[in-house]
């Protein structure tokens, strides 16, 4: 593997890395917190792909009778790339994010949790995409470069909508509504992840069209989400304050 494709490689996860982070403008997160994150997402490859190897293979053994008809075959690949391939990856960059974050003092505001997510999420993507570079050349890393690595981010910032919604009624005593928004921090970019990874298994003409209608939208709301929780950030807490100052001489009232 050569320089250029080792480039090409890691630098999209770094320029999303720095996106994401320079969005947070009411308190910055401190960049050894985001660090450990990033390396927690990296380190999450390790159960993920031992998992998936695992349900991958048992999976293959009990639907094998199945491979050759129709609702068969689209019922394994419904399990493989919804339950196996997401879940596993989506519940795993959960379980770091989760470990990582959730106690951390500095978690005190809405986008944080965004960025958190993010940043684990492509931790993981940063080690998958040279993985798969490695096997398949440049050509890959070119073409992940705008498919799965803004995927992956992508994951991460739902995953990041729904951990802050959690955290927020967590510390005002809502636990109810809690444990609804942790659970949704796993299943909406599962289920995002699993179309997104089934799409790819379909053999039809029209596929690509569907793809690259599917890339462009939830790339749309990605950033729809990030541009207006960054705009307005608030407190996790409400008994920490009752305002933010975003920007200087501009106040922002939440009473």
């Amino acid at each position: 593997m050569d320089l250029m494709t080792i480039l090409v490689a890691i630098i999209p996860p770094l320029y999303l890395f720095y996106y994401i982070y320079q969005m947070d403008k009411v308190e910055k997160e401190p960049l050894g917190l985001l660090i450990k994150l990033f390396f927690f997402g990296v380190l999450s490859v390790i159960p993920i792909v031992i998992l998936e190897l695992i349900f991958s293979n048992l999976l293959a053994i009990k639907m094998a009778h199945l491979a050759t008809d129709f609702l068969g075959y689209n019922s394994y690949q419904i399990i493989q790339n919804f339950l196996i391939i997401a879940l596993v990856e989506e519940g795993f960059k959960f379980l770091f994010l989760k470990w990582g974050s959730w106690k951390d003092k500095n978690f005190n505001c809405h986008f944080d949790a965004l960025v958190y997510a993010c940043v684990v999420s492509l931790g993981f993507a940063t080690l998958e995409n040279l993985l798969y570079v490695y096997s398949y050349g440049f050509e890959n890393a070119l073409l992940r470069a705008f498919t799965a690595i803004p995927g992956h981010f992508c994951f991460g910032v739902f995953m990041g909508y729904y951990y802050s919604d959690a955290k927020y009624y967590y510390l005002n005593q809502r636990k109810g509504n809690y444990r609804l928004y942790l659970l949704l921090s796993v299943i909406v970019p599962t289920l995002l992840h699993g179309f997104y990874d089934y799409v790819l298994t379909l053999e039809y003409s029209w596929v690509f069209i569907l793809f690259l209608i599917y890339i462009i939208m939830m790339d749309y709301l990605a950033l729809k989400h990030i541009k207006r929780m960054s705009q307005e950030d608030r407190y996790l807490d409400l008994r920490a304050t009752s305002s933010l100052k975003i920007n200087e001489g501009e106040e922002i009232n939440y009473e």
